[in-house]
């Protein structure tokens, strides 16, 4: 009987931290969505000389696995800023891969719930690191009204519509080079 008790209270503790868990997960995923909605934005701020849709957005590691927790940093690689015939003719292509991060990384400087910003030159791949403050990023927005069905379906058009036009944009590009 005392065990019955006990692995019933425990199995409550597990069900109301499993929930507390998820509850935090979805917050910190909405506040992960509107992190890449606005880096999205950002880049082609940035980079406006771009045609519209060459630039891909592809987010991978944990976050695309699914198997990303609160703490989890989110890798964004960023794709068409600097032409494919640019890149194979040019003798140094990792310079202008910097060169073009280092611009992205002056814009994410100005930016207040942006932690900390710094290029990764060096790193095998080379990489914009940020840390996000989430606290900051969450008062920029009502989370309320960010269901996940409202923020992913904007998104997944946008993808959509930048495909498109990233397909007719390296159309163009093959036709010039």
């Amino acid at each position: 009987m005392v065990a019955q008790k006990f692995f019933a209270k425990l199995g409550r503790q597990i069900v109301r931290m499993q929930t507390k868990i998820e509850r935090k997960l979805n917050k910190v995923d909405k506040l992960r969505q509107v992190v890449f909605d606005r880096i999205q934005q950002i880049a082609k701020q940035t980079y406006p000389e771009v045609p519209e849709g060459r630039l891909d957005f592809e987010v991978y590691g944990s976050m695309a696995t699914k198997l990303a927790i609160d703490t989890s940093d989110m890798d964004i690689a960023i794709y068409g800023v600097i032409p494919a015939a640019k890149i194979n003719s040019s003798l140094n292509p990792r310079e202008l891969t910097v060169y073009a991060m280092d611009q992205l990384n002056e814009r994410f400087d100005a930016i207040d719930w942006i932690a900390n910003n710094r290029v990764i030159g060096t790193a095998s791949v080379p990489v914009i690191k940020l840390d996000i403050d989430l606290s900051k990023l969450a008062k920029t927005v009502d989370i309320k009204k960010l269901s996940t069905n409202e923020v992913e379906p904007s998104s997944k058009q946008s993808r959509k519509k930048d495909k498109k036009a990233k397909a007719n944009a390296n159309k163009q590009e093959a036709a010039q080079a």
